[in-house]
């Protein structure tokens, strides 16, 4: 009994642990951190880490250089593009106070995982060009991240992109996570420069 008391003690400040570990505000993203990777950046390579905590839940931290202003990348950012952001099947806002938002959004899964919901709070800041958002309910066990933009030289702007991110499902293929960490992630950078020549937002 005491033994199995310990199991659940420990089990329990490991998720305590994990949970705040994984709380991302746009304001901790800062260009000092990556001052190594700068010149690489600077030739249009997209800078990608990826933390593993257990077999389901990873960290993925994502920088690169856009080349546009920073107020046209923010807009881009925050837009409900279907080009920027094409795992978003569906997306309502349910609550709206100030800079604060409770969003619900439907998030395309390939095959054969199936298509889930997540409902997450957000916080959008037009002055420091910042957001961040976790999850507070819906079929996602975990979602949790914050992008940043800060203007950089020849009015361009590094974007700082980090996501925590479990689906919830009681197993996720490797090659699945290797994919949305890896792969999909790092090109919504790619999405916006991409957004940033062709595509018509509307104001």
């Amino acid at each position: 009994m005491k033994l199995f008391k310990k199991n659940i003690l420990k089990i329990y400040l490991i998720f305590i642990l994990s949970t705040l570990y994984l709380h991302f505000s746009f304001r901790d993203l800062n260009v000092n951190d990556y001052k190594d990777k700068i010149l690489e950046l600077e030739k249009g390579k997209i800078y990608t880490n990826l933390e593993r905590i257990n077999h389901n839940l990873g960290n993925v931290t994502i920088v690169g250089i856009i080349h546009g202003d920073i107020q046209s990348v923010w807009k881009i950012v925050n837009s409900d593009s279907k080009y920027v952001y094409p795992d978003i099947l569906d997306k309502a806002i349910l609550k709206k106070s100030g800079n604060y938002y409770i969003k619900k959004s439907l998030l395309d899964f390939p095959w054969p995982l199936s298509n889930r919901w997540t409902v997450y709070e957000e916080i959008i800041d037009d002055k420091e060009f910042g957001k961040e958002w976790k999850e507070i309910g819906g079929d996602i066990r975990i979602n949790r991240g914050a992008i940043k933009l800060i203007p950089y030289k020849n009015n361009s702007t590094i974007m700082i992109f980090k996501l925590s991110f479990d689906p919830g499902l009681p197993f996720v293929p490797e090659w699945a996570i290797e994919m949305g960490m890896k792969y999909k992630a790092p090109s919504i950078i790619e999405r916006v420069r991409y957004c940033l020549k062709h595509c018509k937002l509307e104001d």
